[in-house]
């Protein structure tokens, strides 16, 4: 058994086991360098993460009587993984190397994505003969502040290259019996889901393809796991059976965040996304799609922004105004009354950047009010609109995508945008229109906002947003969504806005200690032999 560490992030950056006829793969995702693990669609791959992992709602807090608010680079409202700058992108000081493991430090400055105290923060990865690699983090404070490290590699256990297919074939279990309750964001509640009998359930080792296939969207749950006394304890265990290799995994912490790469890119939906927006005038054929916006919403893709802006309408019959294209039902709709063209405008409180437009029209019911022809404007105002892209429809039933672009592969910003009908099928003279929804780029569950400031950054996301490109790994391999799994040892998310989870406040008399021990063994075919 082999490992790498990198010091950029402490990241672990390769461990190579055998396989049960002896051939040895790399079974953690990542890249051939450095400036690999620097680019902006890298998600953490097996980077410490801190001050503190997982979610803070809002980017805010109370300690000690005191409203702490710290960077907010999920969804533009939430902390994800440390702010934007966290421990993943220092490069950490080597204390210590040895031919068993090696010591890394870092120093976060008080202050640091809005923390209070400098923290100082220790990782040693160290092998053993018993083919574990441990892991213990450690951090001291000068000022009262918050800690809750973990390690985020993401494992195949057939080879990290495995891909989607490979991984379906592992068998997981987790000594849990409740998962913390979550919000659409994915921020935590503050309640608890008991999860026996459930899909979450996943105290006896259960077949990952058979369950993904029920829960599509996938895991990405902190489990609270069973402890001995606060000790290290065995909670988790994955299994590939093709290969023999499994992975055990042993900490101290209370909790463990089972995340199926959900968020990496789905080739599958990419290839569709294509074959399915809509048609813009240099392509006037058929432009209906049956992709479901709210898909890419929960995906964590997109955001929808509708609802922060401002909108109106050049006409409607009463009762049948705007809020009926904003109200999540397809059976209502918005009706003009008169003449064409006709217009709903949207102005946003502040400058917004927008990927794409969906809506959603019913020709079989609502025939000659159904758009044939539509215009999309972008300006700062009514009087500056300039006019981005002509659509034709041809009878259009359910959601139509319309990206949205400056005439390169680029999303725009805006202040405000015009959707105009032109025309309507069999020359109509009203339209009917059920649901707009406006999608914005966002990073999603690992993509750092602050690489939005920067044009080639948006270029490449708005690419891979749409085509769903594989990100490239080590000797070209090819990571796809759902192609390898992370389990990452912690203490709650959010945990210092919930009274009743694991504290994860320190005090400059206190050290903070995470130990986590990923074990690793095969199974040999055809026999009861595991080692």
């Amino acid at each position: 058994m082999k490992k790498k560490i990198c010091t950029l992030g402490a990241t672990i950056t390769s461990i190579k086991v055998p396989d049960a006829s002896g051939q040895i793969d790399d079974i953690v995702l990542g890249y051939d360098d450095v400036a690999g693990y620097q680019t902006a669609t890298n998600p953490y791959f097996g980077a410490t993460i801190g001050r503190v992992c997982n979610r803070i709602a809002n980017g805010h807090f109370m300690l000690n009587g005191q409203d702490i608010q710290v960077s907010r680079n999920f969804n533009n409202r939430h902390q994800l993984h440390g702010g934007f700058l966290g421990f993943d992108k220092m490069h950490w000081q080597v204390l210590e190397a040895n031919g068993d493991g090696v010591t890394l430090q870092h120093c976060s400055p008080a202050g640091h994505e809005g923390y209070p105290g400098q923290v100082t923060a220790t990782v040693k990865y160290t092998l053993t003969e018993d083919n574990c690699l441990h892991v213990s983090m450690q951090a001291k404070t000068t000022k009262t502040t918050v800690v809750n490290m973990t390690n985020h590699s993401y494992f195949n256990l057939a080879g990290h290259g495995a891909g989607k297919e490979a991984m379906l074939d592992h068998s997981i279990m987790i000594k849990a019996d409740q998962i913390t309750e979550t919000d659409s964001d994915s921020i935590p509640t503050g309640g608890f889901i008991n999860i026996a009998g459930t899909l979450f359930d996943l105290h006896e080792p259960v077949q990952l393809g058979e369950r993904l296939q029920q829960l599509l969207n996938g895991y990405d749950d902190n489990y609270c796991v069973k402890l001995n006394d606060n000790n290290i304890t065995a909670i988790a265990r994955a299994y590939h059976q093709k290969s023999g290799r499994w992975l055990e995994i042993a900490s101290n912490q209370p909790g463990v965040q089972f995340y199926t790469s959900n968020y990496m890119p789905d080739v599958n939906k990419g290839e569709k996304q294509l074959n399915n927006v809509a048609n813009t005038s240099d392509d006037p054929e058929k432009s209906e799609s049956k992709d479901d916006p709210l898909e890419d919403e929960r995906q964590g893709f997109v955001r929808e922004v509708g609802n922060q802006a401002v909108w109106s309408l050049s006409s409607c019959k009463p009762g049948f105004g705007v809020e009926r294209l904003r109200d999540n039902i397809m059976d209502t709709y918005w009706q003009s009354d008169g003449q064409l063209p006709h217009l709903v405008n949207i102005q946003f409180h502040r400058k917004t950047s927008i990927s794409q437009i969906y809506i959603y029209t019913d020709y079989k019911l609502d025939e000659s009010y159904t758009p044939s022809r539509i215009s999309i404007r972008a300006g700062s105002h009514f009087n500056n609109l300039q006019e981005l892209q002509i659509v034709d429809l041809t009878e259009p039933t359910g959601w139509v995508a319309i990206p949205i672009k400056d005439g390169s592969v680029k999303s725009i910003r805006t202040f405000m945008l015009q959707i105009a009908v032109i025309s309507n099928h069999q020359n109509g003279r009203n339209t009917h229109m059920r649901q707009i929804r406006i999608h914005a780029p966002v990073e999603g569950h690992h993509y750092p906002l602050e690489f939005f400031a920067n044009n080639d950054w948006e270029d490449e996301y708005s690419r891979r947003a749409i085509q769903q490109i594989p990100l490239k790994g080590k000797a070209g391999a090819k990571y796809v969504r759902q192609g390898s799994f992370c389990l990452e040892t912690q203490k709650y998310p959010d945990a210092v806005n919930h009274s009743n989870f694991p504290s994860i406040i320190l005090n400059p008399n206190e050290q903070y200690n995470h130990d986590v021990i990923y074990k690793f063994g095969i199974c040999r075919s055809g026999t009861s032999s595991c080692i």
